[in-house]
């Protein structure tokens, strides 16, 4: 019974109510009167749209509060833009230097922080080590 009211509740896209609700390109587009490969290209900014429907496709984002997700854009793409670093023991001296050796070359200063590290005992942390 709960998969029939999850499925109506989709159905009804960008109007839906449901807190945890992301609204996805398509909805955008819709709202907009654009296809999502409009959306994409305002996005994007990687082919010219006229700046009316580029207004009317930023109205719309702001208003549904639309992010884009890096997740999907990923697999879109087949580039993660993610360096694997594997040691045995993140908490030795020698494989700290080299975690923030490669920290401070992939996160310059000012940009968002973008290096996780992994430990067994601790699971995933988005620390300074």
């Amino acid at each position: 019974m709960a998969k029939a009211s999850d499925d109506a509740g989709k159905a009804g896209g960008a109007e839906r109510q449901d807190k945890f609700y992301k609204p996805t390109m398509k909805d955008v587009a819709e709202a907009a009167g654009v296809s999502t490969t409009t959306v994409s290209h305002v996005m994007n900014g990687i082919r010219f749209v006229s700046s009316e429907v580029t207004a009317k496709v930023k109205g719309v984002v702001k208003a549904l509060n639309f992010k884009t997700n890096p997740i999907a854009r990923n697999l879109r793409s087949g580039e993660s833009r993610m360096i694997g670093f594997v040691v045995s023991n993140l908490g030795h001296y020698f494989y700290v230097n080299i975690a923030r050796g490669i920290d401070k070359i992939i996160n310059p200063p000012g940009l968002p922080d973008g290096a996780y590290f992994f430990s067994r005992k601790q699971g995933c942390r988005n620390q300074k080590y």
